[in-house]
């Protein structure tokens, strides 16, 4: 595939991966099921204001890599990488900051049970521009004190995450002229092995998002059948809480079940929410 109008260029599976993950966080942005999140002053749902910027932030890697800017491509493929690393953060420091047990040795903060004061401060400093979220590093280091991180990256090439990292910042620093080149629609060259490079790129941080998601704060992607059964006034199923949203159901066969089995597994073993098809038929 020379030229960004070539047949074998636009319907590369990449494109497709991209709407998939787009997809996801649009659906989770918009889910009918919403939470408050806790340690916050409120009703803030911080989490549905993060999916939907997320699905943006996937729509213009759509559109940048639609027109052939793949150099724009991995710039925002940053941008996307900063933003999941934040989230997960964040989810990390709110819940150990009600744990009981601190075990990350890297957290700083408990909310005081006695004193009903259980307001997560750094994160609300955060929402209220009063304070910066720590620094990229800073944060990585923190989620890989997480007890679970190890487990997570004894299945996973770190390495390879590593490496995504730099190919990331030297497209969006310019590190190589080629860069430029790869910017520029009309100019011809084999664009294959970067679009190969992109798509296991793009999957290997979804899956990271998708596994901390699940494992950490599986609500998230709750099926609506528990509210709905409430707000008709009914009973819901027993365990109709634990039950997964169709589309993400969907979304985690296809991204992790059958590709990562091990991976699969160990969610599984972490998770409260049902990831099996028959779970979900209550």
């Amino acid at each position: 595939m020379y030229a960004v109008s070539d047949e074998s260029y636009q319907s590369h599976s990449v494109h497709a991966y991209v709407n998939t993950v787009y997809e996801f966080y649009h659906e989770v942005g918009r889910s009918p099921v919403t939470f408050g999140t806790l340690g916050l002053k409120g009703v803030v749902d911080l989490d549905r204001v993060i999916f939907e910027s997320l699905a943006e932030t996937m729509d213009t890697i759509s559109h940048a890599l639609t027109k052939g800017r793949i150099n724009d491509t991995y710039a925002m493929l940053r941008k996307y990488r900063d933003s999941i690393t934040a989230h997960v953060y964040i989810i990390l420091y709110l819940k150990n900051s009600f744990s009981e047990t601190i075990s990350n040795p890297f957290h700083d903060f408990k909310v005081d049970f006695e004193k009903s004061k259980y307001i997560v401060q750094k994160i609300q400093d955060w929402i209220e521009r009063n304070e910066k979220l720590p620094r990229y590093s800073d944060m990585i280091t923190y989620i890989l004190n997480e007890p679970f991180s190890d487990e997570y990256w004894a299945l996973m090439n770190k390495d390879y995450y590593v490496d995504l990292g730099k190919r990331c910042n030297d497209q969006l620093h310019l590190n190589f002229y080629g860069s430029f080149f790869q910017n520029i629609p009309n100019y011809i060259y084999d664009r294959t092995p970067l679009l190969e490079r992109l798509s296991k790129d793009i999957e290997a941080l979804f899956i990271w998002h998708l596994t901390y998601l699940l494992v950490f704060s599986g609500n998230l992607v709750m099926a609506s059948d528990h509210v709905d059964y409430l707000e008709c006034g009914q009973t819901p199923p027993e365990d109709s809480q634990y039950l997964v949203a169709p589309f993400a159901l969907e979304t985690y066969d296809d991204t992790i079940r059958k590709k990562f089995p091990k991976l699969d597994k160990l969610i599984q073993e972490h998770t409260y929410m049902y990831l099996k098809q028959k779970d979900n038929s209550i």
